[in-house]
């Protein structure tokens, strides 16, 4: 141990640590509380208890319980839902003066209580977790004993370091101690903020009150979204990996079909352009995802600045925390405009398979309209020839020759439903010229039925 270690640690055995707590706020996904054989998140805890415990329900839903540790220590628990997450909030304490070691203690025994909890198969697991360090000090603290109450504190858990000088707040000085990834429960990895906080024990009712305690504004809500953001930041690599491989071979397949594809007969190029369709489709759903992270990270990244600025936490910790959200922000945006410019290039490829189908589906109906002009044609045959018989038939008149019957019902089926056709493509004069046709067969029929019996 250097001399200056020796110094901070003397200097600060003459800080009063008084109440000193350790407080864990887990954040778990009301979507995996919900799943089949889940429970609450707050009664694995509560059963781990004891016989004093003490629980009571809050009017808006939130439920408060305390209970005795080993030690002389006290347990408090608190649970409430904000949107889509429950926030579970685990805090141990003891009373009075205390060394800087309880710190240490508190938190094994916090960590052996998340332990025994999160084991159980029923206990919903959290997706991230702040762990707290905190306590009050008497009047008169030097900047030297505080940096040495810190100095203390990452020397007792592995993996913490003080960053920097203690932070000024309007509640205390805090310390950013570190985040990363963490073990809870059987193999379960979860990410998790380290902080400690010092308060002056003239502010500290208030500043427990107003700050430390609510879950629906202070401290409690600024970690749930700074984590979500951050858990949100945290997918922009995977989702932007998915989105630049999604967008590479799409562009691999436009220029492939713009050097190999033969425009000239692009009815025989369909299966190229049917695969240039899957990519599309693959590359447009990566491009939706992105989106909807953006979305999400945007709207945490309000929260939590709004957050900030009501309680005026402007310390450098947080500010570097909302400059990290912001460039990942910067980036998400970045990545979205390339990709929407990939995706206006590809609606060239899009106009030739729609009118690909369209002609697929022209040719189709041309087909159906000429059967439909046939049948409709033998109809009208043999109706014309059966009126024209019956007709001539009653009044006792003698029928033209048959050849001239057959020769004059031809040409009323053939012009009657091509005049109709030819009206419906909107080819006026043709179906003007081929209708005039057809009611010229029936004058015919009835010219030449009279000159044979006159």
């Amino acid at each position: 141990m250097t001399l200056p270690d020796i110094f901070l640690m003397e200097r600060t055995r003459l800080a009063d640590l008084i109440m000193p707590r350790v407080t864990a706020l887990l954040f778990i996904s009301q979507t995996k509380a919900k799943e089949p054989g889940k429970r609450l998140p707050y009664l694995a805890f509560e059963e781990n208890a004891g016989s004093d415990l003490r629980s009571e329900e809050w009017s808006d839903g939130g439920r408060h319980s305390t209970w005795s540790t080993a030690g002389g220590g006290t347990a408090r628990l608190d649970w409430s839902l904000a949107h889509d997450t429950h926030i579970l909030r685990l805090s141990l304490s003891r009373p009075d003066a205390q060394p800087v070691s309880t710190w240490g203690e508190l938190n094994r025994i916090l960590e052996n209580m998340m332990n025994d909890a999160h084991i159980r198969p029923d206990q919903p697991l959290p997706w991230a977790a702040t762990r707290v360090f905190s306590a009050q000090t008497a009047r008169g603290i030097t900047a030297e004993e505080l940096q040495g109450l810190a100095a203390q504190l990452c020397r007792q858990t592995a993996g913490l370091e003080a960053r920097g000088p203690a932070e000024p707040t309007p509640f205390g000085w805090c310390w950013f101690l570190g985040a990363m990834e963490t073990n809870i429960g059987a193999n379960h990895r979860m990410w998790q903020r380290w902080l400690a906080w010092i308060l002056p024990q003239e502010r500290a009712e208030r500043v427990e009150a107003v700050f430390f305690q609510p879950l629906n504004q202070g401290l409690a809500r600024i970690e749930l979204y700074l984590q979500k953001s951050l858990h949100h930041a945290r997918q922009h690599e995977a989702v932007r990996a998915a989105l630049e491989n999604a967008r590479t071979e799409l562009q691999e397949g436009m220029l492939v079909a713009l050097r190999t594809v033969s425009f000239r007969d692009i009815q025989r190029e369909e299966p190229e352009l049917e695969r240039i369709s899957r990519k599309l489709m693959i590359f447009l759903a990566e491009k939706a995802q992105t989106e909807v992270l953006l979305n999400s990270l945007r709207s945490n990244q309000k929260s939590f600045l709004e957050h900030l600025a009501r309680v005026k936490l402007e310390t450098p910790a947080y500010a570097s925390q909302a400059a990290l959200i912001q460039r990942s922000v910067e980036q998400l945006e970045s990545d979205l405009a390339s990709a929407q410019a990939v995706a206006e290039s590809s609606y060239t490829f899009q106009d030739i398979q729609r009118s690909i189908e369209s002609n697929r589906i022209e040719r189709a109906g041309v087909l159906l309209g000429g059967a439909a002009a046939i049948l409709a044609g033998l109809a009208i045959f043999n109706n014309f020839l059966d009126i024209w018989n019956l007709s001539v038939e009653k009044s006792g008149l003698t029928l033209p020759d048959p050849w001239l019957r057959a020769l004059l019902g031809a040409l009323a089926a053939v012009c009657w439903p091509l005049g109709a056709y030819q009206l419906v493509q909107r080819k006026w004069w043709r179906g003007g010229v081929s209708l005039f046709i057809g009611v010229l067969s029936i004058v015919l029929a009835v010219f030449f039925t009279v000159m044979v019996n006159s």
